[in-house]
């Protein structure tokens, strides 16, 4: 079997990992695969192509580093990080807030256990609220 088709192969299979973690760093490293099956097809020797890989994606990685640091500060995304910025600024529907502060919520298809942010009253009605942070498995509310 030809060599870019192994490199294309392996780009196919990173992107769908891609799919399933959803941080773009698995990008990078598929479009680096898709270089090296372009380097292969143009007939250059594995170490050629293992060269090109390795400086597309240390490249990419270096690119993804510099426009997520670009980006507008998220501090509403609490200690979960700049993956959770996803979540922050939608909306869940509290059924009924239990006696320690908290609730369960239905969100992304799973049960979450929400708590009332700083500085919204303690004894808040069921409704709609919005994702202020997510502070590990726990996703902090204010009133939407």
């Amino acid at each position: 079997m030809d060599a870019h088709w192994l490199w294309w192969g392996l780009a196919v299979m990173v992107a769908i990992g891609e799919v399933a973690s959803g941080s773009f760093y698995l990008l990078v490293l598929s479009a680096a695969a898709l270089a090296g099956g372009l380097v292969a097809l143009a007939g250059a020797a594995l170490t050629a192509q293992m060269l090109v890989v390795a400086v597309v994606a240390i490249t990419g990685w270096w690119l993804l580093r510099r426009w997520r640091g670009a980006r507008p500060d998220r501090s509403l995304a609490g200690s979960a990080g700049v993956d959770s910025t996803f979540d922050v600024g939608q909306t869940v529907e509290v059924t009924q807030w239990q006696a320690n502060g908290r609730a369960r919520v239905r969100y992304r298809g799973a049960d979450w256990d929400a708590r009332l942010g700083a500085g919204v009253a303690a004894e808040a009605p069921g409704g709609i609220y919005r994702i202020r942070a997510i502070d590990g498995n726990c996703l902090v509310l204010e009133p939407a």
